[in-house]
């Protein structure tokens, strides 16, 4: 959950909108099968799609983040649907107040890459995203010739 919200997180802008205003506004082109609900296929689609950028990338990754979770049991992903989770209730994701702490964890996001000059071997920190396929091959890069 967190390596989606992290990911989208760095491509987005500051927040104006509600979590509900931007659903009603993207809804309509991110069900690309016009059924009137959000599928995991397609969510899945929307999560890797650059033209996705600002708070409809916030809200996707909300929502595939609630997917992903297994927290909740989740009806079909309608308007309707997200607009009736605005009620405060506890039987529902909260997905307003998870829209605003990720806009939040935005606005404090630096987007400078390498913030004390060039990549050091060094500074190289696997987490809990089982990304050594990743970070092997970089790491050997950059141990061999940091610029």
């Amino acid at each position: 959950m967190k390596p989606i919200l992290a990911l989208l997180l760095l491509l987005c802008g500051p927040q104006s909108d509600s979590f509900t205003t931007v659903v009603e506004k993207n809804f309509a082109a991110w069900d690309r099968d016009e059924d009137g609900k959000l599928s995991v296929e397609e969510t899945d689609r929307l999560v890797l799609d650059p033209a996705i950028k600002g708070e409809p990338a916030v809200a996707i990754g909300v929502i595939k983040a609630v997917q992903r979770g297994g927290k909740w049991e989740l009806p079909d992903l309608t308007v309707a649907y997200f607009k009736s989770c605005t009620d405060g209730e506890k039987t529902h994701p909260d997905f307003e107040k998870m829209y605003a702490a990720a806009t939040r964890k935005l606005g404090k996001t630096s987007r400078e890459l390498f913030g004390d000059g060039a990549p050091s071997i060094d500074s190289f920190h696997q987490g809990n995203i089982r990304d050594c396929y990743f970070l092997a091959p970089v790491g050997a890069a950059v141990a061999r010739d940091a610029e």
